[in-house]
């Protein structure tokens, strides 16, 4: 039997998500958010990579003249693999930058509605909520003024991942299947959301205590955790083996102290923001209150301890919370600069304030004779007021100090290919060893200004291979590099490629050579004398490899039995 009332709401789903996907329908336009140049170098350097053969992509080239940086071993990259196929099938990076977005679009609404419903044993206001969530201004900022994509696929699983680890702790252990899809989503979409999840997954389960020492649920608790270790395995041992190895220019910047209160708002400027929820939800909610006070009608407590989580984030955001007394705390502060914006926070009060608004605005419309229809509309009249403030390109929220519109007002391509063309060699230095600068690698670039000059390409300095005449036919593809070496006796080359533990060379016959760094982390070999073709190229650790396989194997089987007994 056609159920017409899912069918409606998946449909009208489906639209909603194209709709705050609408900035992203252009083959020439881009929202040129803060982060866009870190993803965008990400998604060719990967595509570069996988051409030259790297799988799974460890070291990303493109930027920094192609010496390569270690964003696959610190920064989850599975969802990318989708825009960099379509860079590799030659689709331009703008098109295939904006087909994610929609893709992130889709999935977000799509995941939460799943969530909502489970939780809620409603259709219809699990659709609005996901809508609601969708078009939440922190995760629309997020998306399209930060270009966060990392966090913004996990806000995308974050729901999932919450909602089914509190239905496997307090209604049926089957959930363990979701929860691993749900942490999995998120720990392969960005580290600091995956540290906030595994507490806030801690917090849950002590809250949870009484119904967690039973024995199914426990089973089911090790289960999901098994599942998950297993699927993820394949990137965090990588991960875990090289964060203590090497400081690297992110890791330097995250211990640097006083970092949360550093970027707490001022709240003048967070009003102006709308306390990036909108006017709009904060609207529904009061009226829903006052209207439930007026009446007399019950407002369960499950919804005001939501609204009480969501305001305490947003206060978590703001210079009121007391981040400095936090900090102080010789055993806490360190820890907590990791997260390095106190914002990220809005991550669970975007998922609280959707509960809340959700459920209060179904309940406003309830009475009314075509009460999904005027749902519907309350939610694209919502997500198009956000749109609205974000394109406030005039700077007409003058709290806001021009903030948005700076970055959110489309770019043509003209702008991009000074980046890509004329400054190719340009990128970000995030994830190299800490003591490697701009000016290290391009003359008359420093640091501060290596991203802002467009007028004038960058020079690189002439280090890149030494010595040049003891070289010839030299080949790079991605971050593999092949060359002969003509030498009159054993001698040490220089190439351009930041050096990292992986990367071997090898002769035409297979033998291997000695790479390693010359102390300024580039990578040299050393060739016999004579006449010798060579090839380098980065490859994975024995364990790194084991541990792909374990999360191959571990897919195979999980997969087989999500297939037989479902979600």
């Amino acid at each position: 039997m056609i159920d017409h009332e899912k069918i409606f709401w998946r449909v009208a789903l489906f639209i909603f998500a194209l709709f705050i996907g609408q900035s992203a329908f252009s083959t020439e336009i881009f929202a040129f958010g803060h982060d866009f140049l870190f993803h965008a170098y990400r998604i060719e350097g990967m595509a570069e990579s996988l051409t030259g053969g790297q799988f799974p992509v460890r070291i990303v080239g493109k930027s920094l003249a192609g010496y390569g940086e270690l964003s696959g071993i610190f920064y989850p990259n599975l969802f990318f693999y989708i825009p960099a196929l379509l860079r590799m099938a030659g689709v331009p990076i703008i098109v295939a930058h904006n087909f994610f977005c929609v893709l992130i679009n889709i999935a977000t609404v799509f995941l939460t509605y799943w969530s909502f419903n489970r939780l809620l044993n409603s259709t219809r206001t699990a659709a609005i909520c996901a809508m609601i969530y969708g078009s939440f201004m922190y995760r629309l900022i997020d998306l399209y003024v930060r270009s966060a994509l990392g966090e913004v696929i996990a806000m995308a699983f974050m729901p999932m991942a919450l909602i089914s680890l509190w239905l496997m702790f307090n209604r049926s252990e089957k959930y363990w299947r979701a929860v691993a899809i749900g942490f999995t989503g998120v720990l392969q979409s960005h580290v600091l959301s995956s540290l906030m999840l595994l507490v806030a997954a801690v917090l849950l389960a002590l809250l949870s205590f009484k119904r967690l020492m039973r024995r199914e649920i426990l089973l089911s608790t090790a289960k999901a955790a098994f599942a998950t270790t297993l699927l993820n395995i394949w990137f965090y041992i990588p991960f875990l083996s090289f964060y203590d190895r090497i400081d690297f220019n992110m890791k330097s910047a995250l211990q640097t102290i006083d970092i949360l209160s550093a970027f707490a708002f001022e709240l003048k400027f967070f009003v102006g923001m709308q306390f990036f929820v909108g006017w709009s939800l904060f609207l529904i909610m009061l009226v829903f209150f006052v209207r439930s006070i007026i009446l007399k009608t019950a407002i369960t407590p499950t919804w005001l301890i939501m609204l009480a989580f969501g305001m305490l984030t947003l206060v978590m955001s703001t210079k009121i919370f007391p981040w400095k007394a936090l900090e102080s705390l010789p055993a806490l502060g360190q820890q907590l600069g990791v997260l390095q914006f106190p914002f990220r926070f809005m991550t669970f009060g975007a998922l609280a304030f959707a509960y809340c608004a959700g459920i209060a605005l179904v309940s406003l419309v309830d009475n009314f004779k075509h009460s999904k229809w005027i749902a519907v509309l309350c939610c694209f009249a919502i997500a198009q007021y956000n749109f609205i403030f974000l394109n406030d390109s005039e700077g007409k929220t003058s709290s806001a100090d021009g903030l948005l519109c700076d970055w959110y007002i489309g770019c043509d391509d003209t702008l991009f290919r000074r980046y890509f063309v004329e400054c190719d060699a340009l990128g970000y230095i995030d994830y190299t060893y800490d003591d490697i600068t701009f000016d290290d690698i391009f003359e008359g670039y420093a640091e501060e200004d290596g991203l802002k000059n467009l007028e004038k390409p960058p020079k690189l300095r002439a280090d890149d291979i030494e010595p040049i005449d003891a070289v010839s036919d030299y080949r790079k593809t991605g971050m593999t590099v092949e060359f002969t070496a003509r030498t009159d006796e054993p001698t040490i080359i220089r190439l351009p490629l930041f050096y990292y533990l992986g990367y071997e060379a090898t002769t035409a016959d297979g033998r291997k050579l000695t790479v390693g760094s010359n102390g300024k982390h580039r990578l040299i070999v050393e060739v016999p004398g004579g006449e010798t073709c060579v090839k380098v190229e980065y490859v994975d650790q024995t364990s790194w490899r084991a541990a792909l396989y374990v999360s191959i194997v571990g897919l195979i089987i999980f997969m087989a039995r999500l297939r037989r007994e479902g979600l």
